[in-house]
């Protein structure tokens, strides 16, 4: 197992959003911790996420403590990496345009009107070897 270096971590995250789905941790209503996958994009070191009203973005507007992961392969190594950090709702229509999560392609067919940035205050990841199985 080999810890990434920050630049890694940045570079593996901007790479991941070819499919543009990450998971998204966070403090649901009853206090317990929950994971989502969300549709996101990576612009300038900040991670911006797309979401429909609802639990999950009442949750995090009560408690803005999150975890980000994303995770894939590179031949036959895998690697994830997990951001923690600060969410807030955007709100200001420039902030939007400009970050381009307008162009990032919905998850589910209901509108995704919620526009989440979220502020990494810490990152790291890890890259492995993937166990191969032998089924013979």
């Amino acid at each position: 197992m080999e810890d990434l270096p920050l630049r890694e971590c940045w570079r593996l995250a901007v790479s991941g959003t070819e499919d543009g789905v990450g998971r998204i941790g966070f403090i649901a209503p009853d206090g317990g911790p929950d994971i989502v996958p969300i549709n996101y994009i990576v612009t300038r070191r900040q991670i911006y996420c797309r979401t429909s009203r609802g639990t999950k973005a009442t949750a995090i507007m009560k408690n803005p403590q999150v975890a980000f992961e994303v995770d894939g392969t590179d031949g036959v190594k895998r690697w994830s990496v997990v951001f923690r950090g600060v969410a807030w709702r955007m709100e200001d229509e420039s902030e939007i345009y400009d970050s381009g999560i307008t162009g990032a392609d919905p998850l589910v067919p209901l509108p995704t009107t919620v526009f989440l940035r979220i502020a990494p205050l810490r990152v790291s990841g890890r890259r492995f070897t993937a166990r191969v199985e032998n089924h013979s």
